[in-house]
């Protein structure tokens, strides 16, 4: 027997064509509800940007994505290059910080006056699963207020990121106890109100749990994953060795960085004839302590910002890749982990030990580094490399990774199976 298909409301503030990664996750998962004919609309913060490496994955189902004013000021989203931006910048920061309740950095925070009139709207005309994408996070406690009106409509929250435990983004460090405890309190709205919660992790799920002392059953995880469709053939024809860094360098990741590059200039100087085949190669956002830590290197290269396309090139033409945690994030799987994993390249693992260190070791598909360690572990990777003796185990199973794959699991968390 055929189960009823679900009616998926998604909303997600940084969705396609919006720049960065916050769209990626329900872009795709969009895209393979849609192959699997799986009715569904999304809203979305209205932005001027076409800069998401994403929009190819939405044309299939553009005209089912309803764009809104997002209202939080503009200039407190970009980069001020000018005096008088700059000025702008300092001035809404300063309204925001002192007048506004909560986290001022929350973009979700105006978005009440469009995004619930429309989710109104929306539910009215038969949709029946409601899915919140986090972050931002404000938008999450504008809905909670709606579930006593629609008992009969499923709330879910998915986590990308944690939210209030959030230790790494978002500018949760910088915020007061008043204005954090603010944020714990919507928090607890939103997870008690809505009937199930995702997340991308058991550690945040357990987090939720405990301090909003939530019963357990409603919690789920749903990883990120690769699709299939973004992979590319290695072209590399060159005799060098690339191991490759894809995608934001957090910030806090900083004593891994400087003891890397440490490692590294050591490594250089000890072993030069290494390093006429060899280079460390760094794609996407960089922190701001990055172009000195490698002032005494000359193997270390960062490129810029680059394409999908060109970040799934590198991935593939790599020896082996690198990530990089912060220490409260050291349970992470991030997608360029998984996207790394597609491609069978080793996995280099700059982070203190926890729970991915001991599924990359454990499945022998990659090499923890850990502090304190990190040159003479880096000693034995570059040999291995050299003497193509870096391997990745080809019987690890990469296909409950795939997003088509998550899309089914998301399916039965919703409750519809075909």
């Amino acid at each position: 027997m055929t189960a009823i298909k679900p009616h998926i409301l998604i909303i997600n503030f940084t969705f396609p064509p919006y720049a960065g990664v916050g769209g990626r996750r329900w872009a795709k998962f969009a895209k393979y509800l849609k192959k699997q004919e799986i009715p569904f609309q999304v809203i979305a913060s209205q932005r001027l940007e076409k800069g998401s490496n994403w929009t190819k994955d939405i044309e299939t189902y553009k005209d089912s994505i309803t764009y809104i004013k997002g209202s939080y000021p503009l200039i407190l989203t970009s980069n001020p290059e000018t005096i008088w931006a700059k000025i702008k910048y300092r001035l809404a920061f300063m309204r925001e910080k002192y007048l506004a309740r909560g986290n001022y950095y929350d973009i979700s925070k105006y978005w009440e006056k469009d995004l619930v009139p429309l989710v109104r709207k929306k539910l009215a005309e038969g949709l029946d699963t409601v899915i919140y994408s986090i972050p931002p996070f404000r938008g999450a406690y504008f809905l909670s207020k709606l579930k006593k009106d629609y008992p009969k409509v499923q709330f879910i929250a998915d986590y990308r990121d944690p939210w209030t435990s959030n230790r790494t983004s978002f500018g949760f460090e910088s915020l007061s106890k008043k204005n954090l405890k603010y944020e714990i309190d919507l928090e607890r709205e939103v997870i008690q109100s809505f009937d199930k919660v995702i997340s991308v992790s058991k550690e945040i799920n357990d987090y939720l749990s405990h301090t909003h002392k939530a019963k357990k059953d409603k919690f789920y995880v749903l990883k990120n994953g690769f699709d299939v469709d973004d992979k590319v053939p290695s072209n590399n024809t060159a005799d060098t060795i690339s191991f490759a860094f894809i995608g934001t360098f957090y910030q806090k990741a900083r004593h891994l960085f400087d003891e890397f590059t440490q490692a590294i200039s050591d490594l250089e100087t000890e072993h030069p004839d290494w390093f006429k085949k060899v280079a460390f190669n760094f794609y996407g956002h960089k922190p701001d302590y990055f172009n000195a830590g490698i002032e005494n290197t000359s193997s270390i290269h960062h490129h810029g910002l680059i394409s999908l396309k060109e970040a799934s090139q590198q991935i593939a033409n790599a020896k082996a890749c690198m990530l990089f945690l912060a220490d409260d994030t050291n349970y992470s799987f991030s997608t360029k982990f998984y996207e790394y994993v597609s491609n069978e390249k080793p996995v280099l693992l700059f982070a203190k030990p926890g729970i991915t260190s001991e599924f990359i070791t454990e499945n022998s598909i990659g090499i923890s580094l850990s502090p304190g360690k990190i040159k003479e572990q880096l000693r034995k990777v570059i040999l291995q490399a050299i003497s193509n003796d870096l391997s990745f185990n080809t019987k690890f199973d990469t296909k409950p990774f795939e997003v088509n794959q998550l899309t089914k699991n998301l399916l039965k968390i919703i409750s519809y199976e075909s």
